[in-house]
């Protein structure tokens, strides 16, 4: 995939009751090699919330700085979960001859935190909660 290619990333926001956030805090990720849970925090939100992702093909974390070519263009109105359309990370594996994941059904989700972002390959979309709801939140 070309640089130009690139810029021309399309995302669209992931409706969530979180969805009036434009940006979180990545707080952790933890993968049990089932089950990938982002722990993000908002500003305006007193609790954490819990974004967990199963069937994950793969994730990577990244600076923010390091996905500037998100942050132009088409983007307008994004929020701090996206699903990527066009021009993202799978897109770049995609043109791999060595990526074996290349299902059809494969999605990418960015989520957006104001220092790392984490982007997510997988075939079903994420499930959210807060941490007072959460069944996952055990010592």
């Amino acid at each position: 995939m070309s640089m130009k290619e690139h810029l021309n990333a399309i995302m669209e926001p992931v409706e969530n009751a979180f969805s009036d956030q434009r940006l979180s805090e990545v707080c952790s990720v933890n993968w049990d090699g089932c089950l990938l849970k982002v722990h993000v925090e908002f500003d305006s939100v007193e609790e954490p919330v819990y974004v967990c992702f199963f069937w994950v093909d793969g994730f990577r974390v990244l600076d923010e700085f390091d996905l500037n070519e998100f942050w132009r263009g088409n983007n307008t109105d994004q929020t701090w979960l996206n699903a990527v359309k066009e021009g993202g990370w799978l897109n770049l594996e995609r043109s791999r001859s060595g990526f074996l994941s290349n299902s059809e059904n494969l999605i990418e989700y960015l989520i957006i935190g104001a220092n790392e972002c984490v982007s997510v390959l997988t075939k079903t979309p994420p499930t959210i909660m807060c941490a007072s709801n959460s069944p996952l939140n055990v010592p």
